[in-house]
């Protein structure tokens, strides 16, 4: 079957001269007829096999077809060590319907602690870095200094109930928020976690005060974790950047909630149904700060007869309202609303979402511009 499956892929792709691969869960010896066909072997959450197979089948390329966000460290260890190793993909980069729960992270002792048993209203798998709405979790800051997009990466973990500890499922990774808003947590010790690849060095400061200095980098494995006593105020992380200068990054404690931030992808869109704008709203106070834990019911209306308001949501994995209705509840402080124009590419011009919320409405206006091919297909 893989030799049938793998000539066919070729036999349409004759001219190109790329790669078939295909992933094999759980790699062993039995697996080489199924692997010999292909020019990559994809090797699903095998990392104990890159070496031992390489000492057997030396000309064999291997790369990562699934593994576990939290073992992301290790699998790029791997593929920068072993250079037949040539990538990994992660399960998954962005969160989807179905196979709910399996990025799980709970508490214990939590009415959502999953034990596979009863009935819950998740509807999403959780296991992305990027939720269903498009916008990062923790695990996906992380690896912004994995991969050096970013220097520097500061998140604090969810303070948990006394006696209490987490329980993070196989896809999930810890509850991790950019968050220095805690109101009745003062004086409790928060876990505060810098990740850094070219970082030697990391300091912690809040308010001005220095609360410790730990290496960081590829010997702690990107990772330093500091212990810091919450109160209001300003959070800061700086380092000593080994390749590029120096690096920051803080986080400041936001106030109550005071107003809607409403920021399109784009302020412009093609006026056919072909074309999306995505607004991402945001609930913050006073200053302007996101109000990290903000749930705040939002509805929306599209003020034109030239486009529509098609879909609403948030990353909520436990929120199964439906995406049609024009309402929703915030998540971390935030939801997403997608409009999409009507589909008669004559029609063009401005268009306005309004969102109301907090007893007030505000609004953003979008740009429909006119479709220059007339003929262009239409797909509903």
């Amino acid at each position: 079957m893989s030799r049938t499956l793998s000539d066919y892929v070729r036999s349409l792709d004759a001219n190109s001269g790329r790669a078939v691969t295909a992933a094999v869960p759980g790699v062993s010896d039995k697996d080489d007829e199924f692997i010999l066909p292909l020019d990559v072997a994809g090797y699903n959450y095998s990392p104990n096999r890159y070496v031992s197979d390489h000492d057997r089948i030396s000309d064999r390329i291997m790369v990562g077809t699934e593994s576990f966000p939290t073992q992301s460290f290790n699998m790029w260890d791997s593929v920068w060590n072993h250079s037949w190793v040539i990538g990994d993909f992660i399960w998954t980069a962005i969160d989807y319907i179905g196979e709910t729960r399996i990025g799980f992270e709970s508490s214990s002792g939590d009415v959502d602690e999953m034990s596979q048993r009863g009935n819950f209203d998740w509807h999403v798998s959780f296991c992305g870095d990027i939720d269903i709405v498009g916008l990062q979790k923790p695990q996906s800051f992380y690896r912004n200094a994995l991969w050096g997009v970013s220097n520097l990466e500061m998140l604090v973990h969810r303070p948990l109930a006394p006696r209490h500890t987490e329980r993070v499922g196989q896809w999930g990774f810890p509850d991790q928020l950019k968050s220095w808003t805690w109101p009745g947590h003062e004086g409790e010790l928060l876990q505060v976690v810098v990740y850094s690849k070219t970082c030697s060095n990391v300091t912690i400061a809040l308010n001005g005060k220095t609360i410790g200095t730990q290496p960081i980098g590829m010997a702690t494995q990107i990772t330093s974790t500091f212990s810091v006593p919450y109160s209001a105020g300003t959070l800061t992380a700086e380092c000593d950047s080994t390749s590029s200068g120096h690096s920051s990054q803080s986080l400041a404690t936001a106030g109550k909630p005071n107003a809607l931030k409403l920021r399109p992808d784009r302020s412009t869109i093609s006026a056919d149904v072909n074309d999306l704008s995505y607004i991402t709203v945001e609930v913050v106070d006073e200053a302007g700060l996101l109000v990290p834990e903000a749930a705040v019911d939002v509805a929306f209306e599209v003020t034109s007869g030239q486009a529509g308001l098609v879909a609403v949501g948030t990353g909520n994995p436990q929120d199964i309202s439906s995406f049609e209705s024009p309402r929703c509840t915030t998540w971390q402080g935030r939801c997403v609303a997608i409009v999409r124009p009507n589909g008669d590419i004559e029609s063009h011009g401005p268009v306005t979402l309004k969102a109301t919320a907090l007893g007030r409405s505000w609004q953003t206006v979008l740009n429909l511009k006119a479709v220059i091919d007339e003929d262009v297909a239409l797909f509903v």
